[in-house]
């Protein structure tokens, strides 16, 4: 939350017990942030990048998600 927002948006109630890496990606598929996530609840991001549709994905062990941001 929020979304949509200016760059800066929390991930709430993650859970994370075992590692997840944790990526955002531009609409060409280029990734614009990563970062390693490990028992935490909560992982707040902070992008510098230019208004528009962003996707996170979040990658364990276990499977993966995938999530729409936009930032405005």
């Amino acid at each position: 939350y929020p979304n949509p927002n200016k760059g800066t948006f929390t991930i709430n109630n993650l859970n994370v017990k075992d590692e997840y890496q944790l990526q955002v990606k531009d609409v060409l598929g280029r990734t614009v942030y990563v970062d390693v996530l490990k028992n935490t609840e909560t992982a707040n991001i902070k992008l510098d990048q230019v208004p528009g549709i962003y996707w996170i994905q979040l990658n364990s062990k276990r499977g993966s998600s995938v999530h729409k941001v936009i930032i405005e």
